[in-house]
């Protein structure tokens, strides 16, 4: 009788179970190669019973909320999944499902009692019914662009499956490069004496090679070295352009200090070249007066942002200005 008891109790779980046919609907419905979880069907797809194994990423990824990682990794996760689904189009026992609270289904996050994401929660085969806070197990989310190789290395590991990555064919970038490749061409043939010009141009270059000494000089390899974010927001949500410190810097800064370097080296050169040969002596009084008193103003900037920077140095010219 208690055999029979089991085998009835097997049997019915068994039958509730989801099946992969009804993932694939799901999963059609979705409208993409992952399932969108919504309020009406994530108990179904996550509390189980099922017979597949449902990868399950948890974002948010509208900028307001600022989970910077969230939206990096979006993504990255849909050539993953679109992947899979390309290769498996059954399944094979392995499904997608995500969950965006930029989509507006906070019981999702409420019923999982997460306070922070992105999350990514593995539900393995079960013949029993658990509640959602249990039967899962939790995958790390590295916090760069590694995301695709670390969870196909995860899936081969733990799971057992390859996930061989497809690249998608960019066919605006395409045609925007053969468009591009074409202009070029037609240009090169019609004005071909202009581009002559301007490849022997001393002053192009110089000013080329100006400007790439700005850039470097004012850290544009440290930011992509560090992945610095180009900017950041306050606690009072308003837009931070400098952080303190020598060890850290946005890339907004390196824009700045390279925009008040070139203003300054422009004014000394007009102040040492062009001025002199104004032949109007009121004139070149009035221009040798504005541009002294710009450098004057621009290294007051400068300083300032330094002593904000580097905190404790004593010298400074103007009050005029604060990064704080």
């Amino acid at each position: 009788m208690k055999l029979l008891t089991v085998v009835l109790v097997l049997y019915a779980g068994f039958c509730l179970a989801i099946t992969n046919e009804r993932l694939l609907k799901l999963q059609e419905r979705s409208g993409g190669s992952f399932i969108k979880l919504t309020k009406s069907n994530f108990n179904e797809v996550l509390a189980g019973p099922r017979n597949a194994t449902i990868i399950t990423l948890l974002t948010a990824t509208n900028p307001e909320i600022g989970c910077s990682t969230c939206q990096n990794i979006a993504p990255a996760f849909e050539q993953l999944v679109d992947s899979w689904s390309l290769d498996h189009p059954d399944g094979d026992g392995l499904f997608f499902a995500r969950a965006d609270l930029a989509e507006g289904h906070p019981d999702i996050f409420q019923a999982l009692r997460l306070n922070n994401v992105p999350k990514l929660y593995v539900y393995g085969p079960t013949n029993d019914s658990t509640p959602l806070t249990e039967g899962f197990e939790v995958w790390n989310v590295p916090q760069s662009i590694d995301f695709v190789d670390h969870v196909v290395a995860t899936i081969a590991e733990k799971l057992g499956k390859r996930v061989d990555l497809h690249q998608p064919v960019q066919w605006g970038s395409i045609a925007i490069t053969v468009g591009s490749v074409m202009l070029f061409l037609w240009l090169l043939q019609n004005y071909s004496r202009y581009f002559i010009l301007l490849i022997t141009s001393k002053t192009l270059w110089g000013g080329f090679a100006v400007f790439l000494i700005l850039i470097f000089t004012t850290g544009y390899m440290f930011n992509n070295i560090r992945g610095m974010p180009f900017i950041m927001q306050d606690d009072k949500g308003l837009p931070k352009y400098f952080v303190q410190g020598q060890q850290q810097q946005l890339g907004i800064e390196t824009q700045v200090i390279s925009a008040i370097y070139g203003m300054l080296a422009l004014s000394v050169v007009f102040l040492v070249i062009k001025a002199p040969g104004l032949a109007d002596a009121r004139v070149r009084f009035g221009i040798v007066l504005y541009l002294l008193g710009l450098n004057i103003v621009l290294f007051s900037v400068f300083l300032s942002i330094f002593q904000f920077k580097s905190s404790g140095y004593p010298f400074h010219l103007l009050n005029i200005w604060s990064p704080k």
